[in-house]
């Protein structure tokens, strides 16, 4: 409907728009979320690609993480992601690239993570985070730059989980210098301390001893 809208025909157009409307105005896009936990604890076949398909309509973007989160139960077979999310990192739907992205990142295949580093640049800063973030949790080193490039991001959540993530891999040894939305130039000193610190430190990383599996 959304891309009939879009169309040069005014009259299907408009009809189009009246329909979304309609089905906007008695949705409750919440309810998706409980509706996926409920569709990956029944395990029907196609569960997975359907909640894929269903990732660019919801909207929310609590939902999306929530969605994104019940299909990693279902995402693998022995370790590896299932073909149809391998499939989706090259999905034109930027929602679809995203949480694939995320998903095939942690895969135990080196094979399938190495298909996720392309990711790293996306020209969506969105499946950028969420590939780097999987890398990296996944113990890829070379996933943190992007995370780095990220902190100058216009989306101000999108750079405030991307520091969030580089603090937990630094720990204690983390630059002291932080965001802060009230100072327009900050960002540029925050990721400059942080290619400063990965400069002197990539070689001094534990990754054995790194928790950032829960990083979404």
């Amino acid at each position: 409907l959304r891309e009939i809208a879009k169309t040069s025909e005014t009259e299907t157009a408009r009809r189009a728009r009246y329909c979304i409307q309609i089905i906007e105005q008695n949705t409750q896009l919440g309810l998706s979320a409980p509706a996926s936990r409920v569709l990956i604890e029944c395990k029907p076949a196609g569960a997975v690609e359907a909640l894929l398909a269903y990732l660019p309509f919801v909207g929310e973007a609590w939902v999306e993480e929530e969605i994104q989160h019940n299909m990693k139960r279902l995402a693998y077979v022995d370790g590896k992601a299932l073909p149809v999310l391998e499939q989706a990192l090259s999905d034109t739907e930027v929602k679809r690239r995203a949480a694939a992205a995320w998903l095939v990142g942690q895969s135990s295949d080196v094979s399938q993570r190495k298909l996720v580093v392309r990711r790293l640049t996306d020209k969506s800063s969105e499946v950028r985070f969420l590939a780097a973030s999987a890398l990296v949790a996944a113990r890829e080193p070379v996933a943190v730059p992007t995370l780095i490039a990220l902190l100058t991001e216009q989306s101000p959540d999108l750079a405030w989980r991307a520091e969030d993530m580089l603090i937990r891999l630094a720990g204690e040894n983390a630059p002291s210098a932080w965001l802060d939305a009230a100072n327009d130039n900050q960002e540029r000193k925050v990721q400059g301390a942080w290619e400063t610190w990965w400069k002197n430190n990539a070689a001094k990383v534990d990754w054995k001893s790194l928790r950032l599996d829960e990083q979404a």
